[in-house]
């Protein structure tokens, strides 16, 4: 299946994953996060998609929140972390095609996950499917930022952290992305260097 090929990968480094991740973030992993998670209010059922080993699960405000990914060494390292909060529910599935049924959450979450997805835009279908009319849809990833001088950070992430399978979007692709899924109201954050934090409304 598109998009499944990693899973082995993730699974072997869901260990290592965070330690990674913050040191590749640079110092802003703590702050992007609150930054994710404070844009959008407090709600009822939120949807951490791809949700890995919990970089947002616990800390976003919602009454239920369930975190869905398809690698169980990710969602191990996860459940370690927030298996004692009774809001979180953590469930291993499918982007392409998620468990649950229409309408059924009040905002979407997903963090660094789009740059791993050769065709993100079916997960965004899946997500405005599961997304209630109005809810909150927040992204955070690396982007294809205008600037030149961001290059070659880019080009390191795409060839030496993922091996040249890395697909990332600019401002424009994530307006039509979303827009092509349903979404509304469509706007993109710098949080740091060569990263955003994607809105849109369902």
């Amino acid at each position: 299946m598109v998009g499944m090929a990693k899973v082995g990968h993730f699974d072997a480094i869901s260990k290592r994953y965070d330690a990674a991740t913050r040191l590749l973030m640079m110092g802003t992993h703590d702050r992007v996060r609150d930054a994710v998670v404070d844009s959008v209010p407090h709600v009822e059922s939120a949807l951490d998609l791809c949700c890995g080993t919990g970089y947002l699960t616990a800390h976003i405000a919602a009454d239920e929140v369930v975190g869905l990914d398809v690698s169980t060494g990710m969602l191990s390292v996860n459940e370690g972390k927030n298996g004692d909060s009774e809001n979180v529910n953590l469930v291993r599935g499918d982007a392409f095609n998620l468990p649950f049924p229409d309408d059924g959450f009040d905002a979407v979450f997903c963090s660094l996950a789009s740059h791993e997805f050769p065709s993100f835009d079916a997960v965004m279908d899946e997500a405005k499917r599961v997304s209630r009319s109005g809810a909150e849809v927040a992204i955070y990833d690396i982007y294809s930022s205008p600037h030149r001088f961001d290059k070659p950070f880019v080009t390191f992430l795409r060839y030496v952290v993922e091996g040249g399978r890395f697909y990332v979007h600019d401002e424009e692709g994530w307006r039509s992305l979303l827009q092509d899924a349903g979404f509304r109201d469509v706007s993109l954050r710098e949080l740091y260097w060569v990263s955003a934090l994607v809105r849109a409304k369902a």
